[in-house]
């Protein structure tokens, strides 16, 4: 009776030991990025790949590409551990991405006629097939992103025209003597024929000839005013040049 008893209780305290011991599965968290940063239930557990038990029910996986960098991708989600002793096994796969440089930098990259950035430019290549880098003055190239070879920069090609660098072959300076010749003839021919008129005008006190006179000074004044302008358009430009 006594061996019973003690059997009772022996298996009573096993049962009570087992029960109270948590429940749990052994979890593997595998990543295609080396040092991607794992994180579950908000706590950091490793990098690239990592091992662990975890009691059953749901917990959150956070992970980020890489501890340090521009433009890390980040996975959130959750997993549901349903049986205690089973393994699980989850596999996660960062998209591939490129540095998509050009020579010059600071060139615009279009996607499908939409602006993503400006080189250097890291780039997910995800679902992207074709993109347009132009830069004002330099001829546009659509790049084929397979294609592409890394680090090396995409040649843009200039279309800026270059000045003759001569203010005296340009058009404009013809045009500016061109008329200063004009407006200073112009100034003379009416000022001589003001002279005149004020001259009939002494001779005979008519007072049309003097109306006249006062008509041609102001024409006079006008084309010397005009010409005191495109004097100082061509000093300008000689100085600025």
């Amino acid at each position: 009776m006594k061996v019973i008893i003690i059997n009772i209780l022996l298996l009573f305290f096993l049962s009570a030991e087992v029960s109270g011991q948590p429940c749990s599965a052994d979890v593997k968290i595998v990543t295609n990025k080396k040092f991607s940063q794992l994180f579950v239930d908000d706590h950091f557990r490793g990098e690239g790949a990592v091992q662990l038990r975890l009691s059953k029910g749901i917990h959150s996986i956070y992970i980020q590409e890489s501890k340090y960098g521009w433009g890390n991708e980040v996975i959130h989600e959750q997993i549901n551990i349903e049986e205690c002793g089973n393994e699980y096994s989850y596999n996660y796969t960062f998209n591939e991405k490129v540095l998509l440089n050009s020579d010059p930098q600071d060139a615009a990259v279009y996607l499908n006629d939409s602006l993503i950035g400006h080189t250097p430019l890291f780039l997910n290549t995800k679902g992207i097939e074709y993109m347009d880098v132009g830069k004002p003055n330099y001829k546009s190239q659509l790049v084929q992103l397979d294609k592409y070879k890394v680090n090396t920069p995409i040649e843009l090609e200039s279309i800026k025209i270059e000045a003759d660098g001569s203010f005296i072959k340009s058009s404009w300076f013809k045009v500016l003597f061109g008329s200063a010749v004009a407006l200073g003839t112009a100034a003379a021919y009416f000022k001589i024929k003001a002279d005149n008129r004020y001259k009939k005008y002494i001779e005979t006190r008519d007072r049309k000839y003097l109306d006249e006179t006062d008509k041609l000074d102001l024409y006079s004044g006008l084309a010397f005013g005009a010409l005191q302008i495109n004097f100082g358009l061509l000093i300008y430009y000689f100085i600025t040049e």
